[in-house]
């Protein structure tokens, strides 16, 4: 919604059609990375994850996955989208050494790092 406010602000500042699109990529790509880098950082979860109870960590240890790491599955997923969408097979169930999990599982997963690690 904010993406297509601000291009509409700028359309109607005489602003092209580029000008229109480009600003509404970059807010999309802009909160894209707020919703899935900073909230898992901060909070353990994304918008989506948080409404359904489950948790990003890192797959080794169950911990909290660090700004990097999240950043390159956030940017693996640019890829990963339009091939998952050719290829059905494709499940990227572990990209980056990050892992989803529902919130209820997490102590099973903890419980079976204790015991890897």
């Amino acid at each position: 919604m904010a993406g297509f406010a601000a291009a509409k602000s700028s359309s109607q500042h005489g602003g092209s059609v580029g000008d229109y699109f480009g600003l509404l990529l970059a807010v999309a790509v802009g909160f894209s990375f707020v919703n899935h880098v900073v909230l898992a950082r901060l909070l353990g979860f994304s918008l989506g994850k948080g409404l359904l109870a489950a948790r990003v960590i890192r797959y080794k240890d169950v911990g909290r996955p660090g700004t990097w790491r999240l950043t390159r599955r956030w940017l693996l997923g640019f890829v990963l989208i339009p091939i998952g969408l050719m290829v059905e097979e494709l499940e990227p169930a572990e990209a980056c050494g990050v892992r989803v999990v529902r919130r209820k599982d997490l102590a099973g997963w903890e419980q079976r790092a204790g015991l890897l690690g």
